[in-house]
């Protein structure tokens, strides 16, 4: 289950970034969909001003911007431990990620060697794109072929993926 945490900055200008709900709040959450049996992903949405989304977001100090939500993002991380499974570090501000690459890479790295199990996400830069193999953030635990007597389930729009269609590095087409 994929956890979106939302954090906010007090103008659209601010270089420094808060957290919107409680440590307890998140915590219980997540223990919640564990005892279900469930993976924990955490994203985290940096929004702005008066609750504006991410194309409101121009603080006046990049560098300073990324470092305070690294810092949050570590907390969460130590919060958490190991019950992430995955860590979303994407970002819909590519101007920010890109003008500070070196401090976006910085924080990347520190984030992925808080613990080594993480499974992290990086895709937000134009020069990064992170790639993951599917078996490594997924359990596949079965599935069925659909009645092939109901032409409605069959030559649409969206494929069928099975465990054989995942012969290489991308699946472009399915049987």
């Amino acid at each position: 289950i994929s956890f979106c945490i939302r954090l906010s900055m007090r103008e659209k200008t601010s270089n420094d970034i808060y957290k919107d709900v409680s440590d307890d709040l998140v915590l219980e959450y997540v223990n919640y969909a564990i005892s279900k049996g469930l993976k924990i992903i955490v994203k985290f949405h940096v929004g702005g001003a008066a609750g504006g989304g991410s194309a409101n977001i121009q603080p006046t100090n990049t560098s300073l911007w990324i470092k305070s939500l690294r810092d949050i993002v570590l907390s969460y991380c130590d919060l958490l431990g190991d019950k992430i499974d995955i860590v979303c570090l994407s970002n819909e501000c590519t101007y920010q990620t890109n003008q500070c690459y070196d401090d976006w890479k910085n924080y990347n790295d520190r984030v992925k060697a808080k613990n080594p199990k993480y499974i992290t996400t990086t895709a937000c830069t134009d020069v990064e794109m992170a790639t993951t193999v599917l078996y490594d953030i997924v359990d596949i635990l079965g599935g069925g072929t659909p009645k092939t007597t109901n032409t409605d389930y069959w030559n649409g729009e969206i494929p069928f993926f099975t465990p054989k269609d995942a012969n290489g590095i991308y699946t472009l087409s399915t049987e």
